[in-house]
């Protein structure tokens, strides 16, 4: 009687035999493994979705397949997966086509990213009233955790705002381009 494996190594294996095609009994689990990079690489749409849109529907599947098959998920959520993808895009040789795409993608993931980060409790606006001018240098500024700073080597902004779906945001509103 062969003994059933435990369900942690079970899972382990069968995730590992979806990242490859070595044998037989792999090569079985292909369509498993298909559909679950044509979800990964949906999630990579929702995430990016002007770069998308510029590239268009076919180039993105490939760039989507391609960059999978070296960065899959680390985490079971899948809310900030891809944040390696602007880079992957820059070193990509067919998107070089497109000089600014990775910064396109930068502001896609800072927006994502912001998107998803805690809230946060603004200062009062007369917190600071009372305080002597002396000890404002003693003072300690911290910055909401959903700001983040870009820097780009090419003017994207437009280019963005331009190229997001009208339902990229839960709310159904394109978000408002940075200044």
């Amino acid at each position: 009687m062969v003994e059933p494996l435990p369900l942690d190594r079970f899972q382990a294996e069968f995730a590992a035999a979806l990242q490859t095609r070595r044998t037989p009994a792999e090569r079985g689990l292909v369509v498993y493994r298909n559909n679950v990079y044509a979800g990964l690489a949906d999630t990579l749409g929702e995430a990016y979705p002007a770069v998308r849109r510029l590239v268009g529907e076919d180039f993105f599947r490939a760039l989507a397949s391609i960059y999978l098959d070296r960065h899959l998920p680390d985490s079971a959520s899948l809310t900030l997966f891809g944040a390696r993808f602007p880079d992957f895009i820059e070193t990509f040789p067919p998107a070089r086509s497109v000089p600014y795409l990775g910064d396109v993608a930068r502001l896609e993931r800072a927006w994502l990213e912001a998107f998803h980060a805690a809230d946060a409790t603004p200062l009062p606006r007369d917190a600071l009233a009372g305080l002597p001018a002396h000890r404002i240098s003693d003072l300690h500024v911290e910055l909401a955790p959903s700001v983040r700073l870009l820097k780009t080597a090419h003017r994207i902004s437009s280019v963005w705002r331009d190229n997001r779906a009208p339902d990229a945001t839960p709310g159904g509103e394109p978000p408002s381009a940075p200044p």
